[in-house]
């Protein structure tokens, strides 16, 4: 027999729909609870047809925003992490690589591209034993990174590269549009998350009607009847 982890949620769904189907075609059938009518089934499959339906709706949007960012930090030319050779190229040309300031873009850049050295790891003979990986491959971390890229460039007055990508204005603005994506990324997917914790929820409910319905189903027609028989192979 199928377990409920093996069913999906259309199947459930499907069973469930069927299940109303066939109390409709039984005249003397009569609900133990008004709760476990058919009128209160059809209500909460429909409630949960329209939360798929808003579901799909959130996905997509939460699919639409992250494909933003990423175009955000990818796109050729201008995304963000094809900015950081331009940018360490003309730091290191006009300062120089010993410059303090130039050391700590180079250093958020490393962190961005997720190439910083791992953390040695020690013991009390200082012999190293290991390492700790530092590695900031998060949008969030990127995102932060940049930041101190822009604050450390806002520093040098006299930053002002040809390449139109890399000036301080408009890093700052990429910046804050990458900022605004996070921002909706974070609110759709909390969207998303509660969406289908309000489904969870309905189906949990459904499910346990219909398990209640099928057992009483038994109890009013026998075993062997034909109602039961119907309904009996109706998985939830």
């Amino acid at each position: 027999m199928s377990s409920k982890s093996h069913l999906s949620y259309a199947s459930r769904l499907g069973n469930a729909k069927t299940l109303v189907n066939y109390l409709n075609n039984y005249e003397d059938y009569e609900a133990p609870k008004e709760e476990l009518n058919t009128e209160e089934l059809t209500k909460i499959i429909n409630t949960i047809v329209e939360v798929n339906t808003s579901l799909v709706e959130k996905e997509s949007e939460y699919k639409k925003t992250v494909e933003e960012r990423r175009e955000l930090f990818y796109k050729e030319k201008e995304g963000v992490l094809r900015l950081l050779s331009p940018i360490k190229n003309y730091l290191e040309a006009f300062y120089g690589k010993t410059d303090v300031g130039v050391k700590q873009v180079n250093k958020s850049i490393r962190k961005m591209r997720g190439t910083t050295p791992p953390t040695l790891v020690t013991n009390e003979n200082n012999e190293v034993i290991g390492t700790i990986s530092n590695v900031e491959t998060t949008f969030a971390s990127k995102t932060e990174n940049l930041k101190e890229i822009i604050t450390e460039l806002s520093l040098k007055t006299d930053y002002n590269p040809s390449n139109s990508f890399i000036k301080y204005g408009a890093l700052r603005l990429k910046h804050l549009s990458i900022e605004n994506v996070n921002t909706k990324i974070d609110v759709s997917l909390a969207n998303l998350k509660a969406e289908k914790q309000h489904r969870k929820t309905m189906f949990n409910d459904l499910i346990t009607k219909c398990k209640q319905i099928k057992r009483f189903i038994k109890v009013q027609y026998g075993a062997d009847s034909i109602e039961y028989i119907q309904v009996k192979s109706l998985v939830f």
